[in-house]
Formats: structure tokens, sequence, C-alpha cells
């Protein structure tokens, strides 16, 4: 009887901690406009802002401030292979809360075709680098995207590290 109280037990406790049960809601993917901090458990705020917007964007713990600007025909570093045409945003990131992962692999563009298109490495001659940026401290630098001919940039996502959607800004 005492074993078999004691599996049930065990297998109690199992199915709460798969299944999340008794948790409190985390803030992942949690994103509001610039001041207005996203807050666990809240109605998902609206995703897509336009370039130059700066927005407050959360994942897993950590919260970062974002500005997508200047959105322009790029200069190409020297170790560029640009088939198409080289567009870029300045990307400036502050660290809010934890440790905010900056990598430009997080973010990507969809041009007016509805073409996906992963950052440029290397592209832009002052690409924002790969940094762990803890509150308090800040970061900018560009984001560049191998433009097909006859394509334009309608807008730039940011993803967390896994993949999961942040937030977008739109060109005007």
């Amino acid at each position: 009887m005492r074993n078999r109280t004691l599996i049930g037990a065990i297998a109690a406790l199992a199915i709460i901690a798969f299944t999340g049960a008794g948790c409190a809601s985390t803030d992942a993917n949690q994103v509001s406009e610039s001041g207005t901090p996203a807050a666990a458990g809240a109605p998902e705020k609206k995703k897509t802002f336009p370039v130059g917007a700066t927005v407050d964007v959360s994942d897993s713990g950590n919260a970062a401030r974002i500005t997508i600007a200047d959105l322009q025909q790029g200069q190409a570093s020297e170790f560029a292979d640009v088939k198409g045409e080289l567009w870029q945003v300045t990307a400036t990131i502050q660290g809010t809360k934890g440790t905010w992962e900056v990598n430009p692999l997080y973010f990507s563009a969809a041009t007016n075709d509805g073409t996906h298109l992963e950052a440029s490495l290397g592209g832009a001659a002052e690409q924002i680098g790969t940094a762990s940026i803890p509150s308090g401290q800040k970061t900018s630098g560009a984001v560049a995207f191998d433009v097909p001919a006859g394509h334009t940039i309608q807008s730039i996502s940011l993803t967390g590290p896994l993949g999961e959607p942040l937030a977008t800004w739109t060109a005007r």
C-alpha cells in the first residue's frame, strides 16, 4: 500500500511538471510600445510597428528596447557577395532586464511579393555584432539584406534564439 501511494505521488508530480499545471505564466514573447513594459500573463500586444519605432520586447525572462530605423540602400563590406541590391537598417538594442542575446541572424526581411530574406552576414560594413547585452547596456549596428532585383523590402522581423516571432517593423 505504501509503495502504491509513493508511486502515485511521483506520477502526480511528473504530470504537473510536464504539463505546467500550477505554474505561473512567463513573459515569453511579450511585446509593447516603448515605455510600457509587457507584463507576464497580459494579453498579447501588437507586434507590428513602423520602421523607426522603438519597441520593448521580452523573451524567456529577458527584455530589451529595440529600434529598427533608417531603411536604406547599404554600402557593401569587402566581404559581401551581393547578387541583387544591398539594403540595410540600423538596429539599436538596449538591454532592460536580464541579458539580451543579440545576433544579426535573428533578423529577416520580407519583400513586396512575400519573399523571405535572411540577414546577409558580412554584407554591411558596420554590421551589428553577436553579443550578450546586460540590462542598461546598448549596442547598435547595421543589419543588411541582399534584395533580388525588382523587389523592395516591406518588413523587417525579429525572432528569438529559437525562431519565435517577437516583433515586425514595416516600411512606409
